[in-house]
């Protein structure tokens, strides 16, 4: 039995890898088809909300329509809160070990809802439901296939990559932001199972196109002018209002759900996501523009085919109506809306700069960086965002800019204290799921035994426990009796000593996770506080 699990440790690397490239291929397919089962509901409510406006005796019929897809959305999230918005900030739950989900129950969920939502209209894409059913297809991957529960969180984070890298045409990008944004840190497993998970999807993905003839790419929008030297001043000025554009919108966000947590918390989803509906149906019968998740927007920004006052209207309009949709808890997530706040925030900028003379020429360029900086300011993932802007736009020649631009607007926003998006929207999402829980601090101790996960392993490779810390880590036969705590590079051993403190609402519970990890033991516990 022990010479099995050794041969299971040292094997765990492939079996990261397979696990990976399984799960990329499998949310590949289902993605694919959610992304244009998406686009054509989409195109159906644009005609529709186009066809009412001429005919304008069935919008009380436009109406109830609405009023029955907000009841719908609201009965699936009641029956599997998991597909509640904030879909990205859930993700790092799910990866983190914060949130635990049932995969087909909330893939299903996350599925039927996000059509439902996009349906009528509201201001969500389709990447956050991506990257979310990407996680928990991969959930269902490890659970199906039986795969070691110390390789699970694993699995998950090759989900979420494949989940991005399918919704943006970026693969790229989606490695990056599973370690970056997701986890908070790079290591060589998580690198490796991201790869796998994303670059499997990417390529099923291209079959899948070149079978259907359709196109995967983001940002269809043909050369990207670079931005000269003599310019390069304009990042400095792009960056500071993006900056404060995107503090003061992760601010308002804050209040407005802490508005809705204490002063309308009787107020039940249903009717809040009722107001969400209905105001998105007004807004769409008076600017049919405003419908959806505004990609197209960014497109017709880029070719100059709005004034500076039909911009700053669609920019008021998103703004409202992506704050209401994040505030009444539907299913999407805030990727695409960040994108669309810092594209319009940079077509008024640019029509600012060519009314001081700067050329045309360079439109597309203000925009991308203008949005680039409000997104990558707005979640705090800065390497994640350089990546993606190059991939989507298919530009390699801005990157100084783009580097500038971002660094001016992080710092605007640092000297604002402002708190990334998604990290408020998961410490929401928490407050919620612990309420009326108590959560206790305890030492445990345990020796990690041959075969098991983490050995030959560096501690940062390792995905311990939610809300755990190691100690100390004690070397057998260490004749000093040496205690190590060193940093994430340090190597565990067969037979180490290793104490941790964790904070944890079901200690049992944690100790499976530890002992999945560790080998099987009976850990030594003890209650601190």
């Amino acid at each position: 039995m022990g010479k099995i699990r050794k041969i299971k440790s040292k094997l765990s690397v492939f079996f990261m890898i397979f696990y990976g490239v399984l799960t990329g291929m499998i949310a590949g397919l289902f993605l694919y088809g959610f992304k244009q089962l998406a686009a054509l509901v989409l195109k159906q409510t644009v005609s529709i909300f186009e066809y009412v406006k001429v005919h304008p005796w069935y919008i009380p019929l436009l109406f109830i329509g609405l009023a029955i897809l907000a009841y719908l959305v609201a009965l699936i999230i009641k029956k599997e809160p998991n597909a509640g918005g904030g879909a990205i900030a859930r993700t790092e739950g799910f990866l983190r070990g914060l949130i635990t989900f049932k995969w087909l129950r909330t893939t299903l969920a996350t599925l039927v809802s996000s059509l439902l939502v996009f349906f009528g209209g509201l201001p969500y894409g389709i990447e956050g439901s991506s990257v979310i059913m990407g996680t928990t297809i991969s959930g269902g991957v490890s659970k199906l296939g039986q795969a070691d529960p110390s390789l699970e969180r694993y699995i998950l984070t090759s989900g979420a990559s494949a989940g991005f890298a399918v919704a943006t045409g970026s693969p790229l990008a989606g490695i990056v932001f599973s370690l970056e944004e997701m986890h908070k840190k790079f290591s060589f497993l998580l690198l490796i199972v991201s790869m796998a998970g994303a670059s499997a999807a990417a390529l099923t993905i291209k079959v899948m196109d070149h079978i259907f003839n359709t196109s995967n790419v983001f940002f269809p929008i043909g050369k990207v002018e670079p931005l000269p030297l003599s310019l390069m001043w304009l990042t400095i000025i792009i960056g500071i209002i993006a900056g404060l554009v995107a503090t003061g919108f992760n601010k308002f966000l804050e209040k407005m759900n802490h508005y809705i947590d204490t002063k309308l918390k009787k107020v039940t989803q249903f009717i809040r996501i009722l107001v969400n509906f209905l105001l998105v149906g007004i807004a769409g019968l008076f600017l049919v523009e405003i419908l959806g998740n505004g990609h197209h927007l960014l497109i017709e920004a880029m070719e100059r085919k709005f004034a500076w006052t039909t911009l700053l209207v669609l920019l008021i309009v998103k703004i409202i109506l992506i704050s209401v949709s994040v505030g009444s808890g539907v299913t999407g997530g805030l990727f695409v809306p960040s994108l669309v706040i810092g594209g319009l925030t940079g077509a008024l900028i640019n029509e600012l700069f060519i009314s001081l003379g700067v050329d045309a020429n360079y439109t597309k360029i203000i925009i991308i960086l203008a949005m680039g900086a409000f997104f990558g300011t707005s979640i705090h993932a800065p390497i994640t965002t350089i990546v993606f802007m190059i991939e989507a736009t298919q530009d390699p020649y801005n990157v100084l800019a783009m580097v500038l631009v971002l660094l001016v607007a992080m710092v605007t926003a640092h000297a604002f204290k402002n708190e990334s998006n998604n990290d408020t929207v998961l410490e929401r999402i928490l407050r919620k799921q612990d309420k009326g829980k108590t959560a206790n601090i305890y030492e445990l101790v345990g020796k990690i035994q041959e075969g098991a996960f983490v050995v030959n392993k560096p501690t940062r490779d390792i995905l311990w426990p939610a809300n755990s810390l190691i100690t100390t880590i004690k070397r057998e036969n260490d004749p000093k009796g040496h205690r190590m705590v060193k940093g994430g590079d340090k190597l565990l051993k067969s037979l180490d000593t290793i104490v941790f403190q964790v904070q944890s609402y079901d200690l049992e519970k944690t100790k499976t996770e530890f002992t999945a990890l560790i080998g099987n033991q009976e850990l030594i516990s003890k209650q601190l506080h």
